[in-house]
């Protein structure tokens, strides 16, 4: 849309000195019609019947886009410099307490696990192996089959 498509906002009897004075950029057009985008004529709409008052109009149109756009690049700069300075302090932090902290606490962690998984394996090798073989020795010529009630039970040594 242009300044001269944009003229059936005024009456066609009448010019606003202020006109060519007022530079406007053409409206984004969007490409998502879900989006609900509420703008100066949908806010402000002239009454059909309405004579005059079509400079003042014009200028409230412009006043209303001028202060819409300073004011998102006023919060666009403020906050998003603060979001920008706090999430760069805490991706950097974060950065640094993996780096310095957490990946030698971490490597320390893995020496202490692999000489305690060492030493359980020598102590099951010197105390627990050698009472499972006597167990295997004093049990390997117990046959557990049919058991007959009518017969006695013979134990071979």
């Amino acid at each position: 849309m242009t300044i001269e498509s944009d003229k059936h906002h005024l009456l066609e009897d009448e010019e606003c000195p202020t006109q060519h004075s007022v530079g406007r950029a053409a409206p984004v057009e969007v490409e998502d019609q879900n989006v609900a985008s509420l703008g100066f004529d949908e806010t402000f709409v002239r009454p059909k019947g309405m004579v005059g008052a079509g400079c003042y109009m014009e200028l409230s149109r412009y006043l209303y886009t001028f202060f819409l756009n300073v004011t998102y690049m006023a919060f666009s700069l403020t906050i998003g410099l603060i979001l920008a300075v706090v999430f760069g302090f805490v991706l950097g932090l974060l950065s640094f307490v993996h780096t310095y902290v957490l990946m030698p606490v971490l490597k320390m962690v893995v020496i202490v696990m692999e000489s305690t998984v060492k030493g359980y394996q020598y102590m099951v090798r010197s105390f627990c192996d050698p009472v499972a073989e006597s167990y295997s020795l004093l049990f390997k010529n117990i046959n557990i089959g049919y058991f007959d009630k009518t017969k006695p039970a013979v134990m071979t040594v």
